[in-house]
């Protein structure tokens, strides 16, 4: 094994098995030291990732694949060509065009007989065919692979364009999100200034109601003590000037001592309130809110009384007017109406569509399956909620 080891490496011999090299067993392969040794003897000799070169002892890494994969060493003479494995190197001297494969003078004799209907071809010719069929082969394959590579560069240009619009909708999205989280936050603002406002409105009414009912108390408790000390004293002359001394106050407590006088003709909305207050508060208030404090009451005009109006194939209905006296005002009061008929047994029925036909003129539909037996009275109720301390509403029958 050592005197083997010490043969030239560019001879045809392994230095290991001093085999000849051929192209399928003892392929010559390249080591990283550049001696060259058998793919049989690298087999055997190689270890878990690498091998150690019998000549040098280097130590030679394995790629991927194992031994087969070293580089073959194309610069020796393989006797592949020049004699058959099967037969001791004998020359080989035909191409079995039936068995793709070439034979030496024993393989004509003992593999390829006439027998066996062989088509046995001179090397020269078979190696023009087969070299000519390679080349159709190569033209084929080089065909497709253009092919393939048109593809994979289409593939790679949709691979850019679809990284690029994977980017382009992230931005947009992360835009819009922003757009959105912008418009949420400027009305979350928004809402807070207005409860802000609304909270401020609240705190200073109820503030005043608190003020004046303080100040309500703290004068009923004088008038108390008082009379509490004439009853005690038990004398005349102390109960009537106590007696005199309560008349007129007892009287500014009254709510109608704080409502103006008006013409007869014209009525005004009532504000409804349980604390003592003036009138020139209640007109602040009355004007802050944007009311006229001096508003004409509309006035409802039955244009088809309720007990003349007979059952039909139609839906019942009532039509009425809405004026307000001598005021050339027209509002259309459909979002604030509701129109009720009463039935005899007590039952409010509500109208269930209301109509403002213009000029004042209002029509009322109610369900069809109302019976017209009898009188009914109607009404119409008019309600605004926009008032801050309580409700104006006013009814006619």
């Amino acid at each position: 094994m050592a005197s083997s080891a010490t043969c030239s490496d560019h001879s045809n011999t392994c230095p290991v098995c001093l085999d000849h090299y051929d192209l399928t067993k003892r392929v010559p392969k390249f080591l990283s030291c550049h001696h060259t040794v058998c793919l049989s003897c690298v087999q055997q000799l190689k270890g878990l990732y690498k091998l150690s070169c019998p000549v040098c002892r280097e130590s030679t890494c394995l790629p991927m694949g194992g031994p087969e994969k070293l580089q073959t060493n194309f610069y020796l003479k393989v006797d592949n060509e020049e004699g058959c494995l099967k037969h001791k190197n004998q020359p080989y001297l035909f191409y079995c065009a039936t068995h793709k494969t070439l034979a030496c003078q024993a393989c004509t004799i003992l593999d390829h007989k006439e027998s066996k209907q062989c088509e046995l071809q001179d090397l020269e010719p078979a190696l023009k065919a087969t070299k000519m069929r390679l080349r159709e082969k190569l033209s084929v394959l080089q065909t497709k692979k253009g092919h393939q590579s048109g593809i994979l560069s289409d593939v790679n240009k949709k691979m850019e364009f679809l990284n690029a619009s994977k980017q382009s909708a992230e931005r947009a999205i992360d835009t819009t999100f922003h757009q959105y989280l912008s418009v949420i936050r400027k009305y979350q603002q928004t809402t807070k200034e207005n409860l802000q406002q609304s909270f401020t409105q609240k705190h200073k009414t109820l503030s005043k109601k608190a003020r004046a009912a303080e100040t309500l108390i703290d004068e009923l408790e004088t008038h108390i003590s008082e009379i509490e000390d004439a009853l005690h004293k038990n004398c005349i002359s102390t109960a009537v000037a106590v007696e005199a001394g309560l008349h007129d106050d007892t009287d500014a407590t009254k709510t109608g001592s704080l409502l103006p006088k008006r013409a007869s003709n014209e009525s005004w909305l009532c504000f409804k309130t349980n604390s003592q207050t003036n009138l020139s508060q209640l007109e602040t208030f009355l004007q802050s809110a944007g009311q006229i404090h001096y508003i004409p009451l509309p006035k409802v005009v039955f244009t088809e009384k309720p007990e003349n109006v007979q059952k039909s194939d139609k839906p019942p209905s009532i039509s009425f007017k809405i004026t307000h006296g001598t005021s050339d005002v027209e509002v259309d009061y459909s979002h604030l109406l509701q129109v009720y008929i009463k039935k005899p047994s007590g039952k409010r029925l509500k109208a269930k569509k209301l109509s403002c036909l213009g000029n004042g003129d209002y029509r009322a539909l109610f369900p069809r399956d109302l019976l017209y037996e009898g009188a009914y009275s109607a009404e119409v109720t008019l309600a605004d909620e926009r008032l801050e301390d309580g409700l104006v509403t006013f009814s006619v029958k």
